[in-house]
C-alpha cells in the first residue's frame, strides 16, 4: 500500500475520501450516482473517490498485474438507468487515475480505449468521446509518459506514449470523458503496451512460473 498512500498524497485533498471509501459491493465502487466495476476483469480498484467536476474529479485507484485488456464498467444512476435524451442525458466527467503496475514487465505505453459495449469498438454516433466538444478545455496527460496522442473518429482512443512504468512503480493518468446520450453504462478499456524483451531480466525460475499473457509487442 505504500506506492497507494503516495498517490493519494499527491492528490492532496483527495486522500483521506479514497481511505475512507466503502465499496458498493463485491468490486464495486458508487460514488456521486455513478458506480465503477473490475468485474470484468484484467484490473483491481482499490478505491474510488470524488463526483467528477474540475475540482473534484472521480480518482480511480486500481492495480493492473497483466498485460490487458483490463476494463473498467461504469455504470451511471443519475438518469434512473435508462437511455434518455442528449438534453437530459448529458455526463461530463473529469477523471483521474492511479495505476500501481503489480506485473512483472516494463509499460513503455498505456491505451485508454471507450466503448458502449465491451466487445465492439466504439462508433461515432454513441456519444462516446475523451471530451471531445472541449467541455474542459483541456488535453489528456500522464505523468510518466511525454507524449499523448488522442483518436476521435473511427473510434475513441488516447495513447499514452514516450516514457515508462516499471514494475511495482505508478502512473498517473488525467482525462476527461464525454457521454451525449447519457447512456445507462458504458466500459473503459486499458492497455498497458508491454516491451517483449523486459522479462528477459527475471529470474529464470520467476519467468517458468508465469502465465501466457499474449503480449503486446513494440
Amino acid at each position: 500500500m505504500r506506492a497507494v498512500r503516495g498517490a493519494l498524497l499527491g492528490l492532496g485533498g483527495f486522500a483521506w475520501v479514497c481511505l475512507g471509501a466503502a465499496p458498493g459491493g463485491a468490486g464495486t465502487w458508487t460514488v456521486a450516482g455513478l458506480s465503477f466495476s473490475d468485474h470484468l476483469g484484467g484490473v483491481k480498484l482499490l478505491a474510488v473517490s470524488g463526483r467528477g467536476t474540475r475540482s473534484d474529479p472521480i480518482v480511480l485507484v486500481e492495480e493492473i498485474t497483466g498485460t490487458g485488456p483490463a476494463v473498467l464498467i461504469v455504470t451511471n444512476h443519475r438518469n434512473g438507468g435508462e437511455l434518455i435524451s442528449p438534453a437530459r442525458g448529458f455526463l461530463a466527467l473529469s477523471v483521474v487515475k492511479i495505476v500501481l503496475n503489480r506485473g512483472p514487465w516494463r509499460w513503455s505505453g498505456f491505451d485508454l480505449e471507450l466503448r458502449a459495449l465491451p466487445d465492439r469498438a466504439s462508433v461515432y454516433t454513441d456519444g462516446l468521446s475523451f471530451d471531445q466538444p472541449q467541455t474542459f478545455r483541456r488535453t489528456a496527460r500522464a505523468d510518466r509518459f511525454a507524449q499523448t496522442v488522442q483518436e476521435d473518429e473511427p473510434f475513441d482512443l488516447i495513447r499514452f506514449d514516450g516514457g515508462g512504468v516499471d514494475p511495482s512503480d505508478q502512473l498517473r493518468l488525467d482525462f476527461d470523458i464525454i457521454d451525449a446520450n447519457g447512456r445507462p453504462r458504458f466500459y473503459l478499456v486499458q492497455r498497458p503496451v508491454v516491451l517483449l524483451a523486459w522479462p528477459e531480466l527475471l529470474p529464470l525460475p520467476q519467468l517458468a512460473a508465469l502465465p501466457d499473457q499474449g503480449f503486446a509487442a513494440r
